[in-house]
């Protein structure tokens, strides 16, 4: 273990430079804890996205209504994960992760509701990992690889897990 790092806190993934307060482009990626497939399943290259994975959607999409500075661009739910990129349109006293952290608390809620009254499948302690990858988006060829990747993601979740099947 390295000097002075202290086994119960996390490590910040974040540039400790940077204003994430900043108007910018940020690709967001999110995973379910323990990485539990909870929202759909890809079949033929194609997620389809069940219930859970629809309001996953909804939450990311209403983002905007409750904090007006910001915007919400392309997204993908995929079985265990969500990409999306959000878009800080004017300096703000909240920071990305305040975001992110407001929408990955109001799905939990929500999911946590599903579980209740409409048979979705349960999970253990969190929803969500605790932390996730976000990327600053620096410029329009990073955008347009961005928006890319985030369309193909289906057909790479069957290229991985294809190989996987005997």
């Amino acid at each position: 273990m390295a000097p002075g790092f202290n086994s119960y806190q996390r490590r910040s993934i974040r540039m400790s430079e940077y204003d994430y307060k900043s108007p910018g482009r940020y690709f967001i990626t999110i995973s379910t804890c323990g990485k539990i497939q909870l929202f759909g399943d890809v079949m033929d290259s194609t997620m389809i996205t069940n219930d859970a994975g629809m309001m996953v959607e909804r939450l990311w999409r209403s983002l905007p209504v409750r904090f007006l500075q910001i915007s919400t661009e392309v997204s993908k739910v995929m079985p265990n994960h969500f990409h999306g990129i959000l878009v800080i349109n004017q300096k703000t006293n909240r920071a990305l992760g305040e975001y992110i952290g407001a929408f990955k608390s109001l799905t939990t809620r929500e999911y946590i509701t599903g579980v209740t009254n409409q048979g979705w499948q349960p999970f253990s302690g969190h929803l969500w990992m605790d932390n996730y990858y976000e990327h600053i988006i620096r410029d329009e060829d990073d955008y347009h690889r961005i928006i890319e990747y985030i369309q193909d993601n289906a057909l790479k979740w069957s290229a991985l897990h294809d190989e996987e099947l005997p």
